[in-house]
This record gives structure tokens, sequence and C-alpha cells, in this order.
């Protein structure tokens, strides 16, 4: 049922509310009601006016919100549906070029009516309560207007209905049933579904370390070839050992099919193992397993086709990258194809001209391979390792590499400023942040040190948003109007917004010869594969002090 006031209502607000009330002491609503014959049946009320007298309130002071993060969150692009008119009451905003960068308004898009999703909720409840229908069933018959469990990452009505507040009503079934199946464990025997359940929970970005990741997203896929068991062992496992005795005929190696499949999902997702190894993990003697991975990886629906070594060899010849410059470079995938890294086999890294890094699936020999640096801490030299541009890592912009860099001892987690200090160029990685608040300053809100840092520190890290450039040019016209951006450049396809998500660092003001380094090359490094912002100390500097940062030229006061 809705009110509305009667037809002679004047579409603009009087100049003020009390002028209106004083005008007239009551007015007449309609109320219009839907039959059940579809017909519709409109009454009229009259309401009085009550009129009173209020004193002027004082608006509260304008002020922006920001989500806090302590890393970046991969957002990509704005949706195409327009949630509100922002600055609605701002004559000075150019509304319409606004709306032209959307499709339609948020509310004429398709959402799931709530009510409907409770009554098919209900509906199933009883189907699967009361009649002992299945709920993958229900779903097989497309009896109800939409699937109840979640596949392949389509929101299901189940998931829908833990996400809002429930309908309770007489007769229902949500006490004696509050919750319904969705997503069922893979059967035990089922090695294939139980592996690829547990990968759901790790980043599909095979350079990411973190687990639920909020940087990375599906663009990263895993692709899991038959790999080639073919690992040579020195002594024999036992008596049923391939090196101890010949192997059966492949005719006489009667194997299930699960079991088949068991080996084939093992070789897809490990690296080369001995077959010795192998046994051990499909509990089948070590002859049988022989035979078996070899029929398995030479199977004809499992395609092995590697590049001649000649043309390979020779388009790697003149090795070329473009990953020394971070700003004017975009990190892709870590590579994973057959045969060597080249044109031929459609290497995302060759394409790219970018370095392999330890994601990748090709071979450690690859002459693609970034390789770490080899840094040791001098004994009568005042710097620390990685701590100058004399490290390969650090001049080619990166952060140096646990697995990679060993010498540097990067991987030792001693205090900074001991004297057992190792690799200085890992801050990023390690989190090695210091303390800072923000409070007010001269210049409205700054960031100010809590604690004491030295030249080189790692301060903090700028997080925010990772966007793509639609999303870039669209939210530009709502910073220009308001005259603040929060928006740093990554490369040619990726800038980091923390307009809306964040933390400390967007509020470090603007100053020539700042304290702080974050404009130059220099602090946008590789980590992981990743383009990450530090903000780094030019000096040391004492607590309570005051962070400036030089935004450059481009910086509009």
């Amino acid at each position: 049922m809705t009110e509305v006031p009667q037809s002679n209502t004047r579409n603009a607000l009087p100049p003020t509310l009390e002028s209106a009330l004083q005008e007239e002491d009551e007015f007449v609503v309609d109320d219009f009601q839907s039959g059940s014959n579809g017909n519709d049946a409109v009454f009229q009320r009259t309401l009085a006016v009550t009129s009173f007298e209020i004193e002027d309130l004082t608006p509260h002071s304008t002020y922006e919100s920001c989500a806090p993060t302590i890393c970046n969150i991969l957002h990509g692009d704005d949706s195409d549906d327009m949630p509100f008119l922002p600055f609605a009451d701002d004559p000075g905003f150019d509304i319409i070029d606004y709306i032209r960068e959307h499709k339609r308004f948020a509310w004429q898009s398709a959402n799931r009516d709530p009510d409907l999703n409770t009554i098919m909720l209900e509906t199933a409840r009883r189907l699967y309560r009361q009649r002992g229908i299945s709920i993958g069933h229900i779903d097989e018959t497309s009896v109800l207007p939409g699937p109840l469990r979640t596949v392949s990452g389509a929101w299901g009505s189940i998931w829908l209905g833990t996400q809002t507040d429930t309908l309770q009503w007489p007769g229902s079934l949500q006490t004696s049933c509050p919750s319904l199946p969705d997503l069922l464990p893979p059967k035990s025997k089922d090695l294939r579904l139980r592996l690829q359940d547990y990968l759901t929970m790790f980043c599909p970005n095979l350079s990411c370390v973190h687990a639920d990741c909020p940087s990375h997203d599906d663009r990263f896929q895993r692709r899991y070839p038959v790999q080639d068991p073919a690992v040579p062992a020195h002594d024999p496992c036992g008596a049923d050992c391939y090196l101890a005795r010949p192997c059966p005929p492949s005719g006489c190696v009667s194997w299930s099919a699960e079991d088949t499949d068991a080996l084939r999902v093992i070789l897809q997702i490990s690296q080369p193992s001995k077959l010795c190894d192998l046994a051990v993990i499909c509990r089948k003697p070590c002859r049988e397993v022989r035979v078996s991975a070899l029929c398995v990886t030479l199977a004809p629906n499992q395609p092995h086709e590697i590049p001649p070594l000649d043309q390979s060899t020779a388009e790697s010849a003149a090795l070329k990258f473009a990953d020394f410059s971070p700003s004017n470079f975009t990190p892709n995938e870590p590579c994973d194809h057959d045969g060597p890294c080249s044109e031929a086999s459609h290497c995302p890294c060759f394409l790219n001209k970018a370095h392999c890094t330890r994601g990748c699936r090709c071979a450690r020999d690859c002459a693609r391979q970034w390789r770490g640096c080899l840094c040791v801490k001098k004994k009568h030299s005042k710097y620390k390792p990685c701590a100058t541009d004399s490290c390969p890592c650090r001049r080619a912009h990166r952060e140096c590499d646990p697995e990679l860099c060993t010498s540097c001892e990067i991987k030792s987690m001693v205090p900074l400023h001991t004297a057992k200090e190792v690799c200085r160029n890992a801050q990023l990685l390690k989190g090695k942040r210091k303390g800072v608040e923000v409070k007010r300053s001269n210049h409205g809100l700054g960031v100010f040190l809590t604690e004491a840092v030295r030249e080189g520190d790692l301060i903090t890290e700028y997080v925010g948003e990772l966007i793509y450039e639609a999303t870039f040019e669209t939210r530009g016209q709502l910073s220009n109007h308001r005259g603040r951006s929060y928006v740093y450049g990554l490369n040619a396809s990726m800038s980091n917004d923390g307009t809306y998500v964040g933390n400390e660092s967007r509020f470090l003001n603007h100053k020539e010869k700042a304290n702080c380094s974050v404009s130059s090359a220099c602090t946008l490094y590789l980590v992981n594969g990743d383009h990450r912002i530090g903000v780094y100390a030019r000096k040391n500097l004492p607590a309570q002090k005051e962070l400036f940062l030089d935004y450059g030229p481009e910086f509009h006061f």
C-alpha cells in the first residue's frame, strides 16, 4: 500500500516547511490497493497537520568515509549500474555526462526478489523434510524459479537466504529445519573433486603466498598437465621395484578405473616425482606404477606437443626484457605450457617480455628465469645487504625473493637496525612497517610518526582498490569535482585507488622536498609478481614528526 498526495499537490516543495504548514491545517491522501481480481481500489483519507516551531539546526561538517585495509584489494571495474546520483544538489557537477558513463540505474537491474527467495526456501524445506526429495533432485526438475544450490560461482537460493533476515510466519518449517544442505563435500573416494575443493581455498596465482587472497581473481587459471614421472632413482625401493625386477607388460597390469584416475590426478598436481614415491602414495607395487604411469602420460586425451628444440633455442637467443621499469610494465600470470618458453609455446612471459618467476611451470634451467641476487654482508661496509643498486634485484625494482636470494639471508627474522640485520630489500614482503597515526596538522589531517625511523626504512605501504582504466576515468569525474584524488598509477592497465578503501597513507600531505619518498620510480616494486607502493624515509626522522610527500608536478593545489 502506497500513500501519495492528491494530484493538486505541486511538483516543487514550498520555500520553507513553515510556510507550507501555515497554508493548510489538513491534506488528503489517496491509498491505492490492488485487488485479487486485478482491479485497483482508491481510498481517500484526511490527515490533520500539527504545526510546531523548532530552532535552527547546525548541519554536521562534510566528511568522507574510507574502509580500512592492510593490503590491496582487486576491485577491477565498477558496475555499469549507477546506485545513486552523486552531488545531486550541486549545480556545478555535470551529472548528465556522468550518467552517460553507465548503462542503467541500479534499481533497473533484475535482482532476485527476497520475498520470492523466501517462498522458494519454504517450498524446498517441505519437499526436503516432508516428502524426502533431495535438494539436487529439486534443482534437476527446475520446478522452482531458480536454483537452490550454489554451482560454479552462481549463488543459489540457499546461500542468498543466509544473507538476509528471515521472515517468520505461522506454519513455517524454519524452526524445525533452519538450514538446507548447499555445498556438499565430495565423496571420500573421489580424489579429483576432493583436491579441487581444497585448491579453492588457495589463491590461483602461483606466485602468491597468501591464503584467501583479496588481490587476485580467476584471471590466473591453474592448468594441470600430466607430468612425466621419469625422475631416475638410484637404489631399488624393494623387491617389487622396477629397478630390481623387469616391469610386466601393459596388458598384465589390471588396475581399476578409479586407481588409474587417482594416479592421473597425482601426476597432474605434483612435480615430477620418483616412481618409488608414487608407489607409496598409490599403495601399488613400484613395477605396476611404472607401467600405469607411462600409459597415463601417453594417453591420447593428454597431448604433449613440444616445439622443436632448435626453434625455441633460436627464439631465446636474443633475450629481451621489459620488466625493469615497473611503471611501464604490466605483470602477467605465471607461464604454464609444454616445452621451452618461446613464441611457439605461447608463453605469456615471452610474449610480455617478462622474466619467468618461481611460480612459472617451465624448466628450472629456463633462460628467462629470474635468478635473484647473491648479495652478502661485507665486513667493512656501512651498508646492509641489498641496500644499494649494486643488488640486481633492487636495480631491477624488485624485492628479493626468499626462494631465490639465499645469500642475503632474506629469510632471517631478526629485528631491523641490529647487528645481525640482513637483507634490506624485502620490507614490503615482510610487512616491516613503522607506527603512524592520523591527527590534525596545519594542513588539515596529516600523518605523524609514533616511533623514530632511519633513512631507507619502510614507513607504510600505499594500499587501496586495484582498478582498471575504465573505472579510473569514471571515478576521475568525481575526484576532479571533489578537488582531491587518491589514485596512484601502477601501470598502463591498473591503478591503485585509496578513495574508498585504504590506510593512513592516504592522509599524507604534499610538500616539495618532502621527508618521504614515493613519487620516484624506485618505490614502485615488483613483489611476488605484483606492483606495490612503499613509502620510505629519505632521512632519519624522530617520533611525532609529520610526514610529507612530494606528489610531483601533476599535483593540483
